[in-house]
């Protein structure tokens, strides 16, 4: 399970668009590349990958980053059915 990062204090209002500008791109060098939520008044920024996994970011009564993320086979695996098996 990854992580979920927090801190106990929210971004003040006049940065948040500055942090998601940070987190874009970022985000997008690890293929988070689908905005799926944009809340800018509870300070919410949600990206997903071609797989479904999801970059979450907000910020509201504190400030949070979490991925949420599932297994990915490889197509060999999805043709037998199963992972692999050493």
């Amino acid at each position: 399970m990854l992580p979920t990062w927090l801190v106990d204090a929210p971004l003040p209002a006049d940065s948040w668009d500055k942090a998601k500008t940070i987190v874009t791109p970022v985000g997008k060098e690890f293929g988070f590349t689908n905005i799926t939520l944009q809340i800018d008044d509870n300070q919410d920024y949600w990206l997903t990958d071609h797989y479904g996994a999801q970059l979450q970011f907000g910020s509201s009564k504190r400030t949070g980053f979490g991925i949420t993320t599932g297994c990915h086979l490889y197509p060999e695996a999805k043709q037998r059915g199963t992972p692999r098996q050493d």
